[in-house]
């Protein structure tokens, strides 16, 4: 095999756009684009797409916005007149970012795998409800039994064992 140049070797790679994280517009305050530059990179290099942006953009400046108020509301001390209105003001901001951010998806309880949730959820809502029909002690019998007449249904593949409730 012959030897082949430093030049060969060195195929560069081309970072497809779709893979990049998004840098912050240019008109942003400084402050704003430091929370972009977070957020962009706290999640895959492919999580926002263009039409994000503008929510993005909004979500950035509540949290700036938030920051600011929260500040404010540091310096106040609590028999201060202002002291109400600064603490309604940053619970109302609180709940415009978690708003965004679910929006956005980017929260921890949105960006987990709806599948495996699924079965999650629906394993405790099984042991809710034998909870309160059996009483403390739920036999597994009755699981078992519950199990059968949902794959009987169709709502469990027919290869999953009864420990995918249990």
């Amino acid at each position: 095999m012959p030897r082949r140049s430093k030049a060969e070797h060195d195929l560069g790679v081309v970072p497809l756009p779709q893979y990049q994280r998004p840098k912050p517009p240019a008109d942003l305050e400084p402050a704003v684009a430091a929370v972009w530059r977070a957020t962009v990179s706290s999640m895959r290099p492919d999580w926002f797409h263009a039409a994000m942006f503008p929510l993005l953009t909004c979500y950035c400046r509540s949290v700036v916005a938030g920051n600011m108020l929260a500040g404010e509301l540091r310096r106040r001390a609590v028999d201060d007149p202002d002291f109400d209105r600064f603490m309604k003001l940053c619970n109302q901001q609180d709940r415009v970012v978690v708003t965004l951010a679910r929006s956005l998806r980017i929260t921890p309880k949105s960006r987990r795998d709806p599948v495996g949730s699924r079965w999650q959820d629906r394993r405790r809502a099984i042991r809710a409800s034998h909870g309160r029909c059996q009483g403390k002690n739920s036999s597994d019998s009755v699981l078992a039994r519950h199990c059968a007449s949902a794959r009987a249904q169709g709502n469990i593949p027919v290869g999953s064992s009864r420990r995918a409730f249990g």
